[in-house]
């Protein structure tokens, strides 16, 4: 009956109405003594004292609230709260994720994320990056935006032509791009 009664009355507080608990306990214990006269049909019993309740907390128990003044808080104290609920919930998931993701290799060996992302953090690939991040900043702070723009476009090597001649299937020939097919036999 304790389950009937915290329903219709949760239910009864929805919107600006206010039901009370006093009347919606009355009505679902007046029912109950005919759980020991009708205890082999407990479903209408249950049924009766939700519908006994709600009905005399509608005729009896419902009252208006009185708004209430509220106050916003300031734009900095909600801008602080949805930080930290950021951090938070990043937090939560960069852990989860260092600690129970993995990657197979071909082998079919199982790499922890976190162990991937250290290797890679030692790795040359990463130090490059980290080199060539380092370069440009330089040169913006000494030439300024359009230089520094050329010089990326040159660092990303969009073509591959870096990446061919470390590789090997080109070589350099001179600073203006010309370039000799290396042809490797199968």
């Amino acid at each position: 009956m304790w389950l009937i009664h915290t329903g219709v009355h949760l239910v009864a507080n929805i919107g600006n109405e206010k039901g009370s608990l006093k009347f919606s306990l009355l009505g679902a214990y007046m029912i109950s003594p005919l759980i020991w006269i009708n205890s082999a049909n407990l479903g209408n019993v249950i049924v009766q004292s939700a519908f006994c309740s709600s009905a005399l907390v509608q005729w009896k128990g419902k009252s208006w609230r009185m708004p209430m003044e509220t106050r916003r808080a300031s734009l900095a104290r909600r801008l602080v709260v949805f930080v930290v609920c950021c951090g938070v919930y990043s937090a939560v998931w960069t852990n989860m994720l260092a600690h129970n993701a993995y990657f197979t290799t071909a082998d079919g060996e199982k790499v922890k994320l976190k162990e991937a992302c250290r290797n890679f953090l030692n790795s040359p690939a990463w130090t490059e990056t980290k080199s060539s991040a380092y370069r440009l900043w330089e040169r913006y702070q000494k030439d300024g935006f359009s230089e520094t723009w050329k010089d990326l476009v040159v660092t990303l090597d969009p073509e591959g032509e870096t990446w061919a001649c470390k590789v090997g299937y080109l070589f350099r020939l001179n600073h203006v791009h010309a370039y000799s097919i290396l042809h490797v036999d199968r």
